[in-house]
């Protein structure tokens, strides 16, 4: 089949004999691997060894190739675009009521419409939170930024997050350091993953402004392990074009 004619591993020799199977080949000391006129002889513990680290390897980067590039610290090839879509649209759409009666449904949505997309939307700044030291770091991710949106879906929790890396904190420091609660503001971000029973809709922001508009907002309670803890590498490129 792949131009080896000959080709006749010792397991496919005799069905008859017991080094023909694979627990028979495994029970000898030595194994000898026959191509064509040729064979190869190791030891039972070489390849064994091998052979373990050939699957090793392979299920090393099936899991990297399936999880690693998806998390939310890889990259995405996907070419992202400006959204019109509205708040509203997006919660009736995503929104939780919609995640919790037909989460398979909200999430395709959100995955074929919104996911690494941009929008630019306004909204009520809660409070920010800390997430690494190191700000200054260009791509670090820097800190999260809580916002209430308008509806807003829940009473007592930030509708969203918005995620900054330390280039984009910098470019708005003197803005995001003057920001009280309730005030309201606009902000372009990109979508990141949909939120859930246990965590906030994660947007990453590229730019904040404030309106000079602030409103009065009920207590909120922030649940730390529903924030996210990392950014995707790309996650400050602009989009490529809008619709």
């Amino acid at each position: 089949m792949f131009g080896l004619d000959g080709f006749k591993p010792l397991i496919f020799r005799d069905p008859n004999d017991p080094t023909s199977t694979i627990s028979g080949l495994f029970s000898q000391e030595i194994l000898v691997i026959q191509l064509g006129k040729c064979s190869v002889v190791v030891s039972r513990r070489i390849a064994a060894s091998v052979l373990l680290i050939l699957s090793s390897i392979f299920l090393y980067f099936s899991w990297f190739h399936d999880f690693g590039v998806n998390q939310e610290g890889g990259s995405s090839s996907k070419q992202s675009i400006q959204l019109a879509a509205s708040w509203s649209e997006f919660i009736e759409e995503c929104g939780s009521s919609v995640v919790i009666s037909n989460n398979i449904k909200a999430t395709e949505i959100f995955k074929r419409k919104y996911k690494n997309n941009f929008i630019n939307w306004s909204g009520y700044f809660i409070e920010k939170k800390q997430v690494n030291s190191f700000s200054f770091i260009e791509n670090n991710h820097a800190w999260n930024v809580l916002v209430k949106m308008e509806p807003s879906e829940t009473e007592l929790q930030p509708d969203i997050v918005l995620s900054l890396t330390g280039t984009v904190y910098q470019n708005y420091k003197d803005t995001i350091d003057s920001l009280v609660p309730g005030d309201q503001i606009y902000f372009d971000a990109k979508f990141i993953n949909l939120g859930d029973e246990f965590n906030v809709n994660h947007l990453h922001a590229i730019s904040i402004r404030k309106t000079g508009i602030n409103k009065s907002l009920p207590d909120v309670v922030v649940i730390e392990s529903a924030l996210p803890e990392s950014i995707p590498d790309d996650a400050d490129e602009p989009p490529s074009k809008a619709t």
